[in-house]
This record gives C-alpha cells, sequence and structure tokens, in this order.
C-alpha cells in the first residue's frame, strides 16, 4: 500500500482507486488512508518495527496537519470530524464533507493499536495516542443515537438512501468498537452497552423475508424495515458477536505467539484471537432477551440468503479491501 503513496498532488496521500480509468481513480479519500493507518499501527504494535510506525505516522501527519486535512479538530467536544475525501483535479481544494462510520472506526482502532503499542513507553512516539484515540472515541455521538444507544448510519440510512457499500459500514465500526475495548479496556464498558444495545435491535430487525431472519438496516425500529442485502447479514453478525469480546484475548503481538507458529495455527485461535466466528449457541445466549426467537437470530448469523450472495457480487472492490484488512 505504501508504494502506492502519490505525491505528485495533494501533498500525499493514497488514491480511492488503483487503476487510471477507474471510477474515482482521481479521489484521496479517507478510507485509502485510513486503511493503511490502521495496517501500519497494527503491524507495529505485533512486530515492534518502526518502519511500521513511520508509516502510521506519515499518513496520520498527512490527514490531520497536510493538505486541507481530512481529519478536524473540534475543540468544543475534544473530538475529531473526518472527511470523505477531495478530488485531485482541484488539488483538494474541495473537500467531500460526507462522514461514515467506518473512516472513523479505522481510524479510531489505528489510534488504539499505537496508544496500546505506546502506553509503557511514551518516548517511542512524538504524539501521544492516547489523547489521540479519546478525540477519535468523543466522535462515537455521530453514529450512535444517544436516547437508545443503538448504532445508525446517519448519512444515509433515515432517508433509506444506502447504497450497497454503505449498508456492509456498521458492521466494520462495530468491529473495531470491540477492537478499541479490547486495546483501551478503559472504554469496554461504555462499548460494551452500546455493542448490547446495538446487538439487540439488530436482532429484532433479522425477523425479515420468506425465511423470518432475514436482517434489516434500521435497528431502531424494532422490526424488519424491508430491506435486505449483504451488508444488512454482514452488520447484523458483526455487532451481536462483537458483544462476546470481553470472553476472548485481544490482538495478538509477537511475544504472545510461540515458537511453533503452526500449532497455534492450528487451533484456530490467531484469526479468532478477538473476533471468533459466532458458533449458534453463542450468538442466540447474547441476544436471548432481543424479543424475537434466538435460532431464527442464530440462523440470521450463520446463513446469507441468496439475495445477500448476489449482492456480494456487488460490493465495490474498495470495500473488500476495508473487509480483508480487517481479517
Amino acid at each position: 500500500m505504501l508504494a502506492r503513496w502519490d505525491m505528485s498532488s495533494c501533498g500525499g496521500g493514497l488514491k480511492w482507486q488503483i487503476y487510471p480509468g477507474m471510477a474515482g481513480y482521481t479521489y484521496k479519500n479517507s478510507i485509502s488512508n485510513a486503511c493503511l493507518f490502521h495496517i501500519a499501527a497494527r503491524l507495529y504494535r505485533f512486530t515492534g518495527n518502526d518502519t511500521y510506525l513511520d508509516t502510521a505516522n506519515l499518513v496520520w501527519d498527512w490527514m490531520y496537519r497536510g493538505h486541507m486535512g481530512l481529519v478536524q479538530y473540534q475543540e468544543d467536544s475534544n473530538s475529531y470530524t473526518i472527511f470523505d475525501g477531495f478530488g485531485t483535479e482541484s488539488n483538494c481544494t474541495t473537500v467531500s464533507v460526507s462522514d461514515w462510520s467506518y473512516n472513523y472506526g479505522l481510524m479510531m482502532s489505528g489510534a488504539a493499536y499505537l496508544y496500546n503499542a505506546t502506553e509503557a513507553n511514551q518516548s517511542a512516539t512524538d504524539t501521544n495516542w492516547g489523547d489521540e484515540l479519546e478525540r477519535f472515541y468523543n466522535s462515537f455521538p455521530l453514529f450512535v443515537n444517544s436516547t437508545n444507544d443503538i448504532i445508525f448510519e446517519k448519512r444515509c440510512v433515515e432517508r433509506k438512501k444506502c447504497n450497497n457499500d454503505q449498508r456492509s459500514f456498521k458492521s466494520i465500526y462495530s468491529r473495531t468498537l470491540a477492537l478499541t475495548a479490547k486495546l483501551a479496556p478503559e472504554y469496554a464498558d461504555e462499548i460494551y452497552n452500546i455493542l448490547h444495545e446495538s446487538a439487540l435491535g439488530a436482532a429484532k430487525s433479522c425477523s425479515g423475508g420468506t425465511d423470518n431472519h432475514t436482517c434489516g438496516m434500521d435497528w431502531e425500529l424494532g422490526r424488519w424495515d424491508g430491506l435486505y442485502g449483504l451488508g444488512e447479514q454482514m452488520s447484523a453478525l458483526e455487532v451481536i458477536q462483537n458483544t462476546l469480546f470481553e470472553q476472548y484475548p485481544g490482538p495478538l503481538t509477537k511475544i504472545d505467539v510461540s515458537d511453533d507458529v503452526k500449532d497455534y495455527n492450528d487451533q484456530d485461535n490467531v484469526s479468532s484471537a478477538c473476533f471468533p466466528s459466532s458458533s449458534s449457541s453463542a450468538v442466540s445466549s447474547s441476544v436471548s432477551t432481543a424479543g424475537g426467537s434466538s435460532s431464527s437470530v442464530a440462523s440470521s448469523s450463520s446463513q446469507v440468503s441468496s439475495s445477500s450472495k448476489a449482492a456480494a457480487s456487488k460490493l465495490s472492490t474498495g470495500l473488500w479491501s476495508v473487509l480483508f484488512s480487517l481479517l
């Protein structure tokens, strides 16, 4: 990813698309750069290799202090606003101010990785990542309803205008909330409450379709909203299974991994160290008070309808890159 760092415009940054001619090739956006920031922070914490820390700092400096600044500090709330991106045609002077949950989630959890990795050795970095994490975390009211603590995608859900990609953003946000809770336990109680209330709402939404367990987009209705697709299923699965984050260890470091890595991998623990594949019984138990049948909720987590499978082919390549970066 770093090899695609583009200095030809806007003082740096990654473009949304790789190849000329693709829609979005002239757009430098937060999600492309947030993914690089997140994976660099994650690799620095795992390896201790300063090269990854340098990469994370490069992206952070560009997004926050760089050309126009995709990340803006809000002094009144001690929080950050993350703009979606800008076009290279105007040398990034025209900004899209849309805010999406997955941008915030990836930047927040990336900051959490760096905070966790540098907390005991502040001299390793010039940035106080505890402060930066707090500012990203303080932005959660943008995507969590203050009256019921349920996650929502404010930019599109109320108008029912979420496209295929946007319908899956809550899955990424849910996962990054749980990651943050594991890496910075001081936030765990509040995050658990958000995930729990959102999971209850998601479970109630998973009552639609001809199978009676197709999941919807709006988790605040207390029922299925008539929408369906891969994004809705993914989001419900992620928020429900991530209510279990307290039962599992956090992301590993190199020190945690034994010399016999193969044996460890055979136990299927590396990929599921923080976010296990949810068994029917675990998911059913975690949302059994949702007001719906626990068996239907479990089915919604393990079974994707044919319409959702068809929708998978419609997700943008950029979004698939985001999802794979979190595995």
